[in-house]
Formats: C-alpha cells, structure tokens, sequence
C-alpha cells in the first residue's frame, strides 16, 4: 500500500493564479487547465485512497464498503456541489459582489467540513470544485433566468479577485504553517530513506513523462507542455493530511499482540516517510520551476483579475 502521487494544490493553485493575473498563458487557458486537473488529480487520488487503505489494513472496511467508497465519494459531491451551486445562482437574492463571495466560501467550507465529518473527504473537494463550476457557468450565461439578475463574467473576476486576496492574506499562511506541522522528520526510519526516494524518483519520472504526452493534441507547444508537466510535479498539502493515517488506523485497528503487528507497523512508517520526503523533494522544485519558467515559456497575453466589479447591481 502506498499513498497516489497528488499534485498540491496549496503550491500549484497559487503559483498558477499569479501567473493568470500577470496574463502569462490566459489565451490558451494554461492556468486554468493546471488548476482544474490538479484539483481532479487530487480528488481522485483521496478516493483512491480510501478504497486502498480500507483493502490493505484489516478489519478497517468490508471489501464492498471499500471497493464503493470511492465512487460514491465523486458522486456524493457531485450531487452536493451541484444543489450549492444551483443556490449561489441566484444573484437577484446575491445582488452585491461580497454577498457572493461570502456565500461561495461559507459553502464551499460546510461541503468540506461536512462531507469530512461523514467519512467522505473526497466528496467535499468534489462538491468544491463542483459548486465553483456550477455556478460561474451560471453567473457568465444568467440562468436560471427567474431567479438571476443578469448574465454578468465580471461575477466571476471579482469573485475569484476577492477570495484570491483572503487566501494570501489569512489561508495560505495558515495552510503552510499546518504543513509544516506535520513533518516529524524523526519518524523517517534510517534503512528506507534510500528506498523512498528511489519511488519517489521513479514516480515522478513517470509523471513527469504521463503529462507531458497527455498534452500532445493540446496545441500547446513544446514548452508549454513541459511547464505543464513541472507544474503538476509539487505534492505536500494531500501528502501532509494523509501522511499519518495508515499509521494511526492501524493502531485503531489492530493490536500490538497481532502476529502481524510489527510487518504492518513497518509499512506504514516507510509510508509516512515517503510522504514527508516527497515533500521536502517535489515542493521546492515545483515552486522553483512555476515561478522561474512560468514568464518563460508562457505567452503573456492579457491579464486577469483587474476586471471592474459589477456596475449594475453595485458592491
């Protein structure tokens, strides 16, 4: 068992967004393509997760309620996301520029933190990512029409102006601060270290060249692809959350008298620090190479989240 590469979001939504704002590779969605799969990726991997760590630990999950927990996380915030965001389409009840942003962020936490409290994380990032498309696609086109005010983009850039200005100021900080938390480099046991970076090398390599073909009918040119495929390499927010629970569940799970205790007890600390140690690799590098290539190798052409806000139904 071990845990699916993710692609941090706390690393890669950030550096993509200043890269959007700055107007390096808006006309060809570059940003927004990185951004949105990075949250897939992300969503897909905790569900694949849940149904791996509910197989490899005995006694955590029957084999039906394992192999189902992971499509019915995607469904489950399908469904969530969709309703919120159904809600937060109404604009003539969200008529100033705050209200939305307040309600999109409120809902997006209650989906969050209540599919979590339901043993379904993967739903709450699901319902997230859901809700924001709902409803910008609703703000841009105006439905439904009996309760919207107006079809409006500019809905869209203050929203994401104005939550890009919570996140550096209060979430960012405390996201990486919790990150940094939970790296106890005194867990890493001696005799794997060679042998996690060695999946880590592994993994990334194969990454590395999965996303670059992926993009191959993109139209992107060369180097665009292989930004893209640099700027999916950072993990550590997914990594930093997970790290622990093969650990912590089988203490739950399983007792120290066990026959088996000691080979389960052994794998799980080789899982953590694997996950730590992709971390303090991928992360830096990742930042690095958004930052440093993004104005390279990207086009500069135009610039987002310098909209004016709304006119017509005010601030």
């Amino acid at each position: 068992m071990h845990l699916p590469p993710k692609v941090s979001p706390a690393v890669v939504v950030t550096g993509m967004l200043s890269l959007q704002q700055l107007g390096y590779g808006v006309a060809k969605g570059i940003p927004s393509l990185v951004i949105a799969a990075a949250s897939f990726d992300d969503v897909l991997a905790i569900g694949g997760f849940s149904i791996c760590i509910g197989l490899a630990l005995p006694g955590t999950y029957s084999t039906m309620e394992s192999a189902l927990h992971g499509p019915l996380s995607l469904i489950y915030g399908v469904l969530v996301g969709t309703v919120a965001g159904v809600i937060l389409s109404f604009t003539k009840l969200w008529n100033k520029s705050w209200k939305r942003t307040t309600v999109i962020m409120l809902a997006s936490l209650s989906i969050m933190f209540g599919m979590k409290a339901l043993s379904y994380s993967g739903s709450g990032a699901m319902g997230a990512m859901t809700l924001g498309l709902i409803s910008s696609y609703s703000w841009v086109n105006g439905v439904p029409t009996t309760f919207a005010s107006e079809a409006n983009a500019n809905f869209v850039h203050s929203v994401e102006k104005q939550v890009s200005i919570i996140w550096d100021i209060i979430f960012e900080p405390i996201l990486f601060g919790f990150i940094g938390s939970a790296l106890d480099f005194s867990l890493i046991p001696p005799g794997s270290l060679v042998k996690s970076v060695c999946i880590i090398c592994i993994g990334t390599t194969i990454r590395l060249c999965s996303a670059y073909l992926a993009t191959s009918k993109s139209g992107f040119s060369t180097k665009e692809r292989i930004f893209v495929a640099l700027a999916w390499l950072p993990k550590a927010t997914v990594q930093a959350a997970l790290c622990s629970v093969p650990l912590m569940t089988l203490k739950q799970t399983m007792s120290s008298d066990d026959v088996n205790y000691l080979q389960y007890l052994e794998w799980t600390e080789q899982i953590l620090s694997t996950a730590i140690l992709s971390i303090c690799i991928t992360a830096p590098i990742g930042v690095i190479a958004i930052k440093s290539l993004g104005k390279k190798w990207l086009e500069k052409d135009g610039t987002m989240g310098n909209s004016e806000d709304d006119t017509t139904v005010g601030v």
